[in-house]
């Protein structure tokens, strides 16, 4: 069965995940190709990785109307960084 899409986005993780949302309003048909299926186990975007965003990706998801959803999901750099010390800290003794 043949099957037409406008554009075709290799990988569904941060950044292809990304460019299909920002995509969307242009009323493309939009295929994102990953390898491992959505909810499977062995999905790597679903591993317990930390992702630091920077000002310039807050300001990319509030253009494209997905800051409010993700905002306050995670901690602040600064959080983070204290907590990391006090563990190292921790560790030490």
């Amino acid at each position: 069965m043949a099957h037409e899409t406008d554009v075709v986005i290799i990988g569904g993780g941060l950044v292809g995940a990304s460019l299909a949302l920002a995509l969307e309003p242009l009323e493309l048909s939009i295929d994102v190709l990953e390898s491992i299926p959505f909810n499977h186990d062995a999905q790597p975007s679903f591993d317990e990785r930390t992702i630091a965003l920077t000002f310039g990706s807050r300001r990319v998801f509030e253009a494209i109307g997905i800051w409010a959803v993700i905002n306050g999901v995670g901690s602040s750099v600064g959080f983070v960084a204290g907590v990391i010390a006090f563990e190292n800290l921790c560790l030490r003794n």
